[in-house]
């Protein structure tokens, strides 16, 4: 009898998981993701070439990461030399096509916003964040994945003064081909959207 239930349970597991795969979406390879621009949807932009990519992932009403636009901008000026691109990513149309197209402008971003409508770069990366933030090399080898700093350490709660600038840190490393000591951060804000 205890057979019987154990072997039921195991075909049960096994038709589970021949379901479940069935289900998912496949993840499109890195090297074919191609996005667009928000204002110019015929402009697509590949991410296969230079030295590499910041790929920061947003929501247009999310507060956190509005309060990170001003630390984005100054890291994009920083490190735009080195031969390094930023993208802002709203993955997803959002229902709010018109405030994405003004983000930029409304936070003073200088840097592409892309939009991922088709979410392949959300899946390619599994980001679940908004902002999340993810450093990569030209063929999307992820060097550092999470938070852009400690400042926010729960959702609404923030330190008076940051101590760990992850991001800021990694982008140093990885510029002077150094070890990145810190890889992984656990992202806090907005939850970003699920097709």
């Amino acid at each position: 009898m205890i057979w019987i239930n154990i072997m039921r349970v195991i075909k049960i597991f096994i038709a589970s998981l021949i379901f479940f795969s069935s289900c998912s979406i496949e993840k499109q390879p890195f090297e074919e993701i191609k996005l667009a621009f928000l204002n110019n949807e015929d402009q697509l932009i590949d991410f296969n070439n230079g030295n590499g990519n910041v790929f920061i992932f947003l929501t247009p009403d999310c507060p956190i990461g509005q309060k990170y636009s001003f630390v984005i901008e100054k890291l994009y000026q920083k490190y735009q030399g080195d031969g390094l691109s930023f993208y802002g990513i709203f993955p997803s149309n959002l229902g709010e096509k018109k405030i994405s197209q003004t983000y930029a402008e409304d936070f003073d971003l200088s840097f592409p916003i892309l939009k991922d409508p088709e979410q392949h770069l959300q899946r390619y990366f599994g980001a679940t964040i908004s902002p999340e933030v993810f450093l990569t090399d030209a063929t999307g080898k992820v060097y550092y994945q999470g938070q852009i700093d400690n400042w926010f350490f729960d959702l609404g709660k923030k330190r008076q003064i940051v101590t760990e600038d992850y991001l800021d840190t990694a982008l140093k490393a990885y510029t002077t081909q150094s070890d990145i000591k810190t890889k992984r951060t656990k992202a806090i804000g907005c939850y970003l959207p699920k097709l």
